[in-house]
């Protein structure tokens, strides 16, 4: 464009006036960027590449910044990127001064998270493997580390980059209460993980009723790292994407969602070691679901009418505790779930001239679905609710 060869990506002629394009899409931008068109087995591509094109980032005809950015260095990455985890108080020299691009390439990486190199020999072209880190790290074999167990490389509230959750024995820089230590301070790897994590936690979960698998197992460092990490209790990753990892995540991408699971706090409702009730809940249903939902608790007996599921069984008889494509998390719409137990109102809807409400399955219309002061859980005395209509 600079030079006037517009039609380098253009047809001199138009179509009515239109500027039309010599071929579509990434493939106009590979005929002159053909090593981005290469794309071997193993390796990722950056998801607004794989999923929008060159055009995600790049301005085709000219932005004023370099590599046709529609944006400066880093801004242009926290348009995706939320800025919290790369705008803490120390933030790691690389990304403030020349940005996101010296560690990671922004279009492909065969590594995690688009990094150039794998991490260790990443964070080696900087901090050279001398005597000097070595002293820093109590004499351990700095050429094996993996630094981002201990050290976030973005940005940390904590000197040296340290991550948010240090396992005790890391913050104390003493790896021999875990670790066997030779002579050049290479750390060996640990033989019986779970009985060295049980010398310390024990009773985390081992005698529960119901313990979790991977607790049962003593597979801790499937759900903790053991070092460090930047998400609270050791967790690999933030809670809820730690439990995903296991458990199918359909029912979390319903239509309506129960807020702790939508916000990923499943330690809400479950104990992630071990409890004494099913489904690791920490308390018994109905108990832990009026916890937070005082306001639903049935009235005294003899006070109005309550309605016999809600009174004596478990929530989760007409509510999903995670999803549902139905408002107030209800199994199925209203008239359907109440038809389950209600069969004699499905006589009343085969009869000549049935109530219109009941017709349409909208049992809300005049019912209330836990408890009320007027009998038959009516809404309202019967005049004034059959007034409205």
């Amino acid at each position: 464009l600079r030079e006037g060869q517009c039609e380098s990506c253009h047809k001199p002629h138009g179509i009515m006036g239109a500027l039309v394009l010599k071929a579509q899409g990434d493939q106009l931008c590979f005929q002159c960027h053909q090593e981005l068109a290469d794309r071997p087995a193993g390796v990722t591509l950056h998801a607004p590449l794989r999923r929008d094109g060159c055009a995600a980032c790049h301005d085709a005809h000219g932005s004023g910044r370099p590599g046709l950015l529609p944006a400066d260095g880093r801004e242009l990455c926290f348009r995706c990127h939320a800025q919290e985890a790369f705008t803490r108080s120390h933030v790691h020299k690389p990304l403030q001064q020349r940005g996101c691009g010296d560690c990671h390439d922004p279009h492909r990486s065969a590594e995690p998270a688009l990094l150039r190199k794998p991490v260790a020999e990443l964070c080696l072209s900087c901090h050279r493997a001398d005597a000097k880190l070595q002293k820093a790290h109590r004499g351990a074999d700095t050429t094996s580390l993996r630094c981002t167990e201990c050290h976030d490389p973005h940005s940390s509230e904590r000197p040296a980059l340290l991550v948010a959750s240090l396992h005790d024995p890391v913050a104390g820089l003493d790896c021999s209460g875990c670790h066997e230590i030779d002579a050049a301070g290479r750390a060996a790897p640990i033989a019986d993980r779970a009985g060295l994590c049980a010398g310390c936690h024990d009773g985390v979960g081992h005698d529960a009723a119901v313990p979790h698998p991977p607790v049962a197992e003593g597979a801790c460092v499937d759900c903790h790292a053991p070092h460090g990490s930047s998400h609270a209790g050791l967790l690999k990753r933030s809670e809820g994407k730690v439990c995903l990892e296991c458990h199918d995540e359909a029912p979390f991408a319903r239509a309506s969602l129960h807020e702790p699971a939508r916000e990923g706090h499943c330690s809400e409702c479950h104990d992630p070691h071990g409890a004494g009730q099913p489904a690791l809940l920490r308390q018994a249903t109905r108990d832990l679901c009026l916890s937070c939902h005082a306001d639903a608790a049935p009235p005294p007996e003899g006070a109005g009418s309550r309605h016999a599921p809600f009174v004596k069984q478990p929530c989760t008889v007409c509510h999903d505790p995670h999803g549902a494509e139905t408002p107030q998390l209800v199994k199925r719409p209203g008239g359907e779930l109440c038809l389950d137990c209600h069969r004699s109102v499905r006589l009343e809807m085969a009869a000549a001239a049935p109530h219109a409400v009941v017709q349409r399955g909208d049992c809300a219309a005049c019912h209330v679905a836990h408890a009320s002061a007027q009998p038959d859980l009516l809404a309202a005395p019967p005049d004034q609710l059959c007034a409205k209509c």
